[in-house]
């Protein structure tokens, strides 16, 4: 699915759009490593929370790159629970 653009693109768009990006390209490196998963919610939950606790550390340690890997691994994690619903919804 492509989306036709009806407005002037901003630095910001750009910029997101160089993160979801990186988000996509992780979610392929999970398929790839761990093939379709369809999980029960409080699963999805885990791994997301386990994610979200590595991303903490990070931020906690002060590793902003480690941090920013994380984020990109969080956001990964979502959108994968988002695609199971998904599959699980649609007709």
């Amino acid at each position: 699915m492509t989306y036709e653009r009806t407005y002037e693109e901003t630095p910001e768009d750009r910029a997101t759009r160089r993160v979801l990006n990186e988000v996509a390209t992780e979610r392929r490196r999970q398929d790839a490593k761990w093939g379709e998963q369809n999980h029960h919610a409080g699963v999805w939950m885990l791994i997301l929370t386990e994610e979200v606790g590595e991303a903490a550390k990070a931020a906690l340690e002060m590793h902003e790159a480690d941090e920013r890997a994380e984020y990109i691994q969080v956001a990964a994690v979502a959108v994968a629970r988002v695609e199971a619903i998904d599959r699980r919804t649609k007709p």
